[in-house]
């Protein structure tokens, strides 16, 4: 079964990160720049406000890298995942970037020592062999995996997750 992501639960998951990366980008300097204009020159010139201002007007050069790429990275131009979900394993696969930058990754789960669900995200703790390639291949193992919970069928890979949890602490495959 291919879990696909749903994307009216997409959007309510990008909703608060575009407004933190607008707000900070454009509402922090331009607030700056107003108060610079409104407020009179001797309450900030040479003053802690001054500075305080003067760094909010810099700020946007700051947010617009850290924030952006944050941005870019939750609303997935950046990580675009897929999971195929079997009865004894999950596949997890995606790839980030485009272009001649593009980078695929590719994991198979048949085994979790812990998971966790958080409000946005399914945390999956373990040991999993990750696959990148693009510009090179790599394998490296990771201890730990964010699933971001905009699936349409989060059921089926919750039921899954659990089955794979406790086949890894029996140390017993798993089956139907």
């Amino acid at each position: 079964m291919e879990l696909k992501t749903d994307e009216g639960k997409r959007k309510q998951y990008l909703r608060p990160r575009r407004a933190l990366f607008l707000g900070v980008t454009l509402g922090v300097p331009a607030l700056s720049i107003l108060l610079t204009a409104v407020l009179p020159r001797e309450w900030y010139y040479g003053t802690p406000l001054g500075y305080i201002l003067g760094t909010g007007i810099f700020s946007c050069i700051f947010s617009l890298i850290g924030l952006g790429l944050y941005y870019a990275d939750c609303s997935g131009t950046s990580k675009v995942q897929k999971l195929y979900l079997y009865p004894d394993k999950l596949v997890y696969s995606g790839y980030s970037g485009q272009g001649s930058r593009q980078i695929q990754f590719y994991s198979v789960i048949d085994s979790i020592d812990s998971f966790s669900l958080g409000k946005w995200k399914i945390r999956l703790n373990g040991r999993f062999l990750f696959t990148y390639t693009g510009r090179w291949e790599e394998r490296k193992i990771k201890k730990n995996l964010s699933i971001i919970r905009t699936l349409d069928n989060e059921q089926a890979l919750l039921a899954l997750v659990y089955r794979l949890q406790v086949a890894g602490k029996e140390n017993v495959p798993c089956s139907r």
